[in-house]
């Protein structure tokens, strides 16, 4: 895996361009939250305004609040529409660079993934990736903001009230550690059902001809909903963990905020607070608790998020083998014979498909290699091709090493025909105008 120091660059490279942009955003909710706080404490005022019978100023208090209230609803769908395309924009960015990653990966990483591995990743993954980079990020820094202004607000209301209400941040701070590593745990399973399901419905499509012949329909019906039953329980796990820990926070401010009301009786009766002075504090707890709880959970959401990060990290990781990492070169042309010398070759430690084969394939001429099914007819091909590398020995392209030369120079000068027919979703025009763009129609039709 990367160490911290690579994936925090990596991360970096996706909202450096998008920096200005996190700034305009970053601003107009500031600004957005700013007018919201003030509007509790024009309600307290209006209330008092109401109990002094001040018809006048209560008309002005109405208006200003109707006003600053339209202003908050424009700078929200500004900001909401830049932050949208910012979201897509990144998601757009990783998962082109994760496409173009995969596809680079070598033969034997494909075949050590599953296909479901690879759609999770791309889909779920990079989507929850994104969001960590845009609205995580966001959403924390206005959280700490809010929480910091709704605290001077209510220090400016009632200092000592203020006092018992900060007993919050360690309540919510333990409930949050004491959920956050079960939930990532949930997290790791969830995603592991989810590549193994749709991995499973993959194999279910390539196969669907073989599978209506042999008439296992029901078999595979049966299969696929053992699969999605164990994802469901593990979701519902997941969900009731996070339930549970809403619960018990719910139920601590429950108890805080009973003591809250208990000051400000007292208070109030103490004529120190005015009605329309507790009814903005209790306003701004509620505000103080949900903002602190926002906070708080940016723990626990990391832990959920930091299971799509490593996943795709751990791909481009993995991006290029050693064999596919060594220097080569593109030479002028590919001619000579091709000669395999003492190579032997395995696909794993059990099974041995060449040992110390040596065999010399002569230029200009056909040669055939007949054999029983598994001898390693196919291995030949690859091996020549550089899907895999050699455990031992070596091939030569006329005096060439072939691990010398260019991977993809070399398979471009090779036409491989398969014993698997294979055709990209689209017409024979555009599946031959991968190899050749250059092509047009009338050289098709002739």
């Amino acid at each position: 895996m990367r160490n911290k120091k690579g994936n925090i660059t990596y991360v970096k490279g996706y909202i450096e361009p998008y920096v200005g942009k996190l700034a305009i955003v970053i601003c107009l909710t500031f600004f957005g939250i700013s007018i919201s706080l003030v509007q509790p404490l024009i309600f307290g005022k209006s209330i008092d305004c109401i109990e002094q019978k001040n018809f006048s100023l209560l008309i002005i208090f109405g208006i200003f609040s109707l006003l600053l209230e339209c202003i908050n609803g424009i700078t929200e769908w500004i900001g909401g529409s830049v932050f949208a395309r910012i979201g897509m924009s990144i998601v757009y960015d990783i998962k082109k660079d994760f496409f173009s990653d995969m596809l680079e990966l070598p033969i034997k990483k494909f075949e050590q993934l599953k296909s479901g591995e690879f759609i999770t990743r791309y889909e779920t993954d990079i989507t929850n990736f994104a969001e960590v980079l845009t609205k995580t990020v966001v959403d924390s820094i206005m959280n700490f903001i809010s929480a910091i202004i709704i605290l001077l607000f209510l220090l400016y209301l009632n200092i000592k009230i203020t006092l018992v209400l900060l007993i919050l941040f360690p309540i919510l701070l333990f409930i949050e550690k004491l959920f956050a590593k079960e939930i990532q745990k949930q997290m790791i399973k969830i995603r592991d059902e989810n590549d193994n399901y749709l991995s499973y419905f993959t194999q279910i499509i390539i196969g669907i001809k073989e599978i209506k012949s042999m008439v296992i329909e029901e078999c595979c019906k049966k299969n696929m909903n053992n699969m999605q039953s164990v994802f469901v329980k593990c979701v519902l796990k997941k969900n009731n963990i996070s339930l549970i820990s809403g619960y018990v926070k719910s139920v601590c401010w429950a108890i805080l905020n009973l003591f809250i009301l208990l000051a400000g009786y007292n208070s109030i009766l103490a004529n120190t607070f005015s009605l329309g002075g507790f009814v903005a504090y209790t306003t701004y707890s509620v505000r103080f608790y949900m903002a602190l709880k926002d906070v708080m959970s940016i723990y626990t959401r990391y832990c959920e998020v930091s299971v799509s990060v490593d996943r795709v990290l751990e791909l481009r990781n993995d991006l290029k083998s050693c064999y596919d990492m060594k220097e080569s070169r593109a030479i002028k042309n590919i001619s000579g014979n091709i000669e395999f010398k003492n190579v032997t070759f395995k696909y794993d430690d059990n099974c041995i498909v060449l040992n110390n084969l040596s065999l010399k394939l002569f230029s200009n001429c056909c040669n055939l290699i007949i054999g029983s099914s598994g001898i390693g007819k196919s291995t030949l091909l690859q091996l020549i091709l550089k899907f895999y590398p050699v455990n031992q020995g070596q091939i030569f392209l006329g005096d060439e090493l072939i691990e010398d030369i260019d991977t993809k120079f070399l398979r471009k000068n090779i036409a491989y025909v398969s014993q698997e027919e294979y055709f990209l979703s689209a017409s024979i025009f555009e599946n031959m105008q991968y190899v050749n763009n250059q092509l047009t129609e009338d050289e098709l039709i002739q």
